[in-house]
């Protein structure tokens, strides 16, 4: 028996002490380091001994439409926290073959501290076997990850509004779009008008809805993306997100619409420069993307 699976038979006994400095994280990844320390993609989940949860979701894997991200924290009870122990000594790290790594995977990282010792696993998304073993574990960490994220605590979301009729062709399209922090904990955010590319976006995709039909697959989506212009300058370098609070943005982009029919657009804002704090405040560091809308192209 290793040291690290006596410890956990200890907190299975009831050690409270062992219990208090427990914790779990969860780190999932994708796409290059940028210059924030933070990864294209990158959500962290932490599980403290005290039955603390919380989940940073900078930006998720599939930029989900609608999906708020930020920080999420919510309280487990202690049976919950027990419960992650003793998954984690039916699945020792120590006994998991090594994962094969390339830069292009998407990369889970494993991490447990108890009595003083530290355990680690790391494997990629195409490693089966290694995501069978886990999967009591990876199961009911992602059931605590969506729990949080019933808790927001400094999030944000994006709200995409456009004319629902456009007319074929190129043109300037005005739109509004709202940012909002549903947490209840302020942050600072980058102004989008200062957005100027790279990993730093603030764009609006758009492309023509397939026709769906029972017999035969819909051919795959095709997006455009333009960068959204803020109408009214001058504006501040950053802008601060109080607790449950919008902010709405009037731009415009160009657009061309090729043919007629409905179409879907959607708001998108990432920023990656600088650090995720400034002068000890909290700055939103990630990407978001608004939920789709539909507008009609005559």
């Amino acid at each position: 028996m290793s040291a690290m699976q006596a410890v956990f038979d200890r907190i299975l006994a009831g050690d409270a002490h062992l219990l208090d400095g427990f914790a779990v994280q969860r780190v999932v990844t994708s796409g290059r380091r940028t210059e924030s320390g933070i990864c294209i993609h990158e959500d962290r989940l932490d599980i403290a001994g005290d039955g603390r949860v919380r989940l940073a979701l900078h930006r998720s894997l599939s930029d989900m439409p609608g999906r708020q991200v930020g920080v999420f924290e919510t309280q487990v009870p202690a049976d919950v926290v027990v419960g992650l122990v003793r998954l984690l000594k039916a699945h020792p790290f120590e006994t998991m073959p090594r994962s094969q790594i390339r830069p292009v995977d998407t990369v889970m990282r494993l991490s447990v501290v108890a009595g003083g010792m530290v355990s680690e696993f790391t494997f990629a998304s195409t490693d089966r076997d290694a995501a069978a073993s886990l999967r009591p574990l990876l199961g009911e960490l992602a059931t605590l990850l969506a729990r949080a994220e019933e808790h927001p605590s400094m999030t944000l979301g994006l709200m995409l509004a456009a004319p629902e009729r456009v007319a074929i062709g190129e043109s300037r399209l005005a739109v509004s779009v709202a940012f909002g922090n549903f947490g209840s904990q302020g942050y600072w955010m980058t102004h989008p008008a200062h957005l100027a590319g790279g990993d730093d976006l603030f764009v609006l995709l758009y492309g023509r809805l397939p026709e769906v039909r029972d017999d035969q697959m819909p051919p795959p989506l095709e997006i455009a993306r333009v960068p959204l212009e803020v109408s009214v300058r001058p504006v501040p370098d950053l802008v601060w997100m109080g607790p449950r609070t919008k902010m709405t943005i009037e731009c415009s982009a160009e657009v061309r619409f090729q043919a007629g029919g409905p179409h879907f657009m959607r708001a998108g804002y990432c920023t990656y420069g600088g650090e995720a704090t400034i002068a000890s405040q909290p700055r939103f560091v990630g990407g978001v993307f608004a939920s789709d809308i539909e507008v009609l192209v005559t």
